[in-house]
């Protein structure tokens, strides 16, 4: 019955948590038994971009402070900054070629061995990327 009330809890606080949030790219993560996506939100009030991470037994929202943003003129590439335990640190990349509704983008950032060079791809989607950057 606690494990009930502690989901429950969970689920209700992650929703709100993901309210008015920009959802900038997800990727397929298959080593999940929910077999589900995980996501790279962006909470331009707070100022966060929030990154799903896999984690033993689950998925775990990981929230960066964003420092800035940078958008090229056509707003079809932007590029965050974060500050980490390591200083500050560029966080993600996008780069759009074509206004197709969805592109891949490299999500570049620093896991626990501090790899500055470790890149995933993941879907990012076009239109989100230019409401993140109306936003700064």
């Amino acid at each position: 019955m606690k494990n009930i009330v502690f989901v429950l809890i969970l689920t209700t606080f992650t929703s709100l948590v993901h309210a008015g949030q920009i959802n900038l790219c997800r990727r397929w993560y298959s080593y999940d038994i929910f077999q589900t996506y995980l996501r790279l939100n962006v909470d331009p009030k707070a100022s966060l971009i929030i990154m799903d991470r896999h984690i033993p037994y689950g998925i775990r929202p990981m929230g960066y402070k964003i420092n800035k943003a940078v958008c090229d003129e056509t707003k079809t590439s932007v590029k965050i900054y974060s500050t980490t335990e390591l200083g500050e640190n560029f966080l993600f990349s996008f780069h759009a070629e074509n206004d197709s509704p969805s592109q891949s983008g490299y999500v570049t950032y620093f896991d626990q061995t501090g790899d500055p060079t470790y890149t995933q791809e993941w879907e990012c989607f076009l239109d989100q990327v230019k409401e993140l950057c109306a936003e700064y």
